[in-house]
């Protein structure tokens, strides 16, 4: 995978957990109901103090997963933007006085680059 595919693999699967419906709709549910005795108003109460506090845990855990994702994308996109800024000199060599030879050289020697393929396509689209 070049790091193109990677990162629209890692949006495709950010966007597949996003779209999964983890939020937190219990946090403000009464426990109050009215005419019960004995021990089951307790129980309840506890029950839901149980649930809001799973819930609370499931989103914040992904929230923090999609942050993680989140990272992962910009560092790949960061290794992405460092190997085309750091082969982009290749643009900018005049290896000929002739511009079509000078674009045909160009060309050929980026392509014959030992370099991520999503890189390799920016530079060339760039010739």
């Amino acid at each position: 995978m070049d790091y193109k595919e990677r990162i629209r693999a890692l949006r495709y699967f950010k966007s597949a957990v996003s779209s999964g419906s983890t939020r937190d709709g219990v946090s403000g549910l009464s426990v109050a109901v009215p005419d019960w005795t004995g021990n089951a108003q307790s129980k309840f109460e506890n029950y839901i103090d149980t649930v809001k506090k799973d819930s609370q845990k499931i989103s914040k855990r992904k929230a923090e997963f999609l942050s993680k994702i989140d990272a992962i994308i910009a560092r790949v996109q960061a290794q992405f933007d460092s190997e085309l800024q750091a082969n982009s000199l290749y643009l900018y060599i005049t290896y000929d006085e002739d511009p079509v030879e000078n674009r045909i050289k160009k060309y050929r020697t980026i392509k014959n680059l030992s370099i991520d393929k999503s890189v390799k396509r920016a530079l060339l689209s760039r010739v």
